[in-house]
């Protein structure tokens, strides 16, 4: 099984600098479940893909040196970013949903479509980043 190196996933920077907020100073020391609008992650590639084309001041699309495709959208009073594993990753295709609103409230969702273990990988990585990120803005 490939495991995930946490330099291959993306959002290991402060969420202050990438979504241009405050590093989760009154986020919750756990993240809550917040709905996956999508059925399958092609279809939320596609869909927010062409949101970046058609509304660029909320919606960048951003491929990664690792072949992780990244998105970042900056809602009114919430900002989201979705990360969809490399097609080279043991969890391709996946797509992790975060959310941080205004009020510092904080949600993952998880969509992935790969092998049990290797979702199970993914899902533990990014809990682990939540909670070093979570646990360095406190």
């Amino acid at each position: 099984m490939k495991r995930l190196k946490l330099k291959t996933v993306p959002m290991l920077l402060c969420i202050s600098f990438i979504i241009g907020m405050p590093c989760l100073g009154n986020a919750s020391a756990t993240a809550t479940a917040s709905p996956m609008p999508y059925t399958s992650v092609q279809q939320a590639l596609d869909d927010l893909k062409q949101q970046a084309q058609q509304h660029p001041n909320e919606t960048q699309h951003q491929i990664m040196q690792d072949g992780w495709q990244v998105i970042y959208q900056h809602l009114p009073q919430t900002k989201i970013v979705w990360s969809f594993s490399a097609p080279k990753d043991a969890a391709y295709p996946a797509v992790v949903r975060r959310e941080i609103t205004d009020a510092g409230q904080f949600s993952m969702s998880v969509l992935c479509q790969a092998s049990k273990s290797a979702c199970e990988q993914l899902v533990a990585t990014f809990n682990q980043m939540n909670q070093a990120l979570l646990s360095n803005n406190a």
